[in-house]
């Protein structure tokens, strides 16, 4: 089974999707989760282009397969202001907290699918997003996601 690396970062400057997503691809390259942070930034905006990943409020699941990524990971960014993230219904959600899933693109589908799977499901239960929302602790973030992803 491939292991999922869960790293995570607190971002001060962010005020827009673009910009949180430019500084997730750039994070992911200092970190060595991605060769390439424009291809993967490249990947991201594909993706969120395709439909919004600002899923509830004040959390996103931005998510990408990229050539740019060698093994599977997720980049919690944790914002120092609200981001401005378009949702679904077409209105302006504040985001506090991204969670970015990062896959190879040859990885098999189903892995992509099962964490983003079992992230959607754990972000579903209002309680579990306030705690996430509350939790400054960047260590006690990670261990939340690796435990969900481990389930």
């Amino acid at each position: 089974m491939i292991q999922t690396q869960v790293l995570s970062f607190k971002d001060e400057s962010s005020k827009t999707s673009d910009e949180a997503l430019q500084k997730l691809a750039l994070k992911a390259h200092e970190l060595n989760l991605c060769t390439d942070a424009e291809l993967l930034l490249h990947d991201l905006q594909k993706r969120e282009s395709q439909g919004t990943t600002a899923l509830v409020e004040g959390v996103s699941l931005p998510h990408a397969k990229s050539q740019a990524v060698e093994a599977p990971s997720v980049l919690i960014g944790r914002f120092a202001h609200p981001v401005l993230w378009m949702a679904s219904n077409q209105e302006v959600n504040e985001v506090h907290v991204a969670i970015a899933l990062l896959m190879p693109e040859g990885i098999e589908g189903m892995k992509h699918l099962k964490n983003l799977s079992k992230i959607a499901y754990f972000l579903s239960n209002d309680e579990n997003v306030s705690n996430l929302l509350e939790e400054d602790d960047l260590d006690v973030l990670v261990q939340k996601i690796e435990d969900v992803l481990n389930k």
